[in-house]
């Protein structure tokens, strides 16, 4: 796949942007419907995620940019999470997730997101799909 791109947008350097503050959000657990198997559609199972989000700037106490409360990503995640549909795939949900905190949280810049079903496949720790976006390539596929 050498040259392939899915999408005509800018590609995430983790090189030239892993400096900044980050938040994370370390294998965080919700029930939801996500799978290609039919038993997958009718029944909820665990998908775990862990993300790190990147600051678009250094947040300061009292300053004028928005910051990140944590405890309304986690509980914000989990309601949309929980209250969509069946997914089938865990590409799909990773860029769903990204999607959801680039529009509900403007600070962030840069994301990484990761997801497993743990009950995937017998010994196999982890199974998952992992994604690097950044605002910019949100914004690109977006329109």
């Amino acid at each position: 796949m050498s040259g392939h791109r899915m999408f005509n947008a800018p590609v995430f350097d983790a090189a030239a942007n892993s400096r900044g503050m980050w938040v994370f959000v370390d294998d965080m657990t919700v029930e939801m419907f996500v799978g290609i198997h039919d038993h997958e559609h009718h029944e909820r199972q665990p998908v775990t995620f862990s993300l790190e989000l990147r600051y678009g700037y250094l947040p300061v106490e009292g300053g004028a940019h928005d910051f990140v409360d944590y405890e309304c990503l986690c509980n914000d995640l989990s309601v949309f999470l929980e209250g969509k549909p069946h997914t089938r795939l865990l590409e799909a949900l990773a860029l769903e997730i990204a999607g959801f905190i680039f529009v509900k949280w403007s600070a962030i810049d840069e994301l990484v997101v990761v997801l497993h079903k743990p009950k995937a496949r017998k010994h196999s720790r982890r199974l998952g799909v992992e994604l690097r976006w950044s605002r910019l390539d949100y914004e690109a596929q977006a329109r």
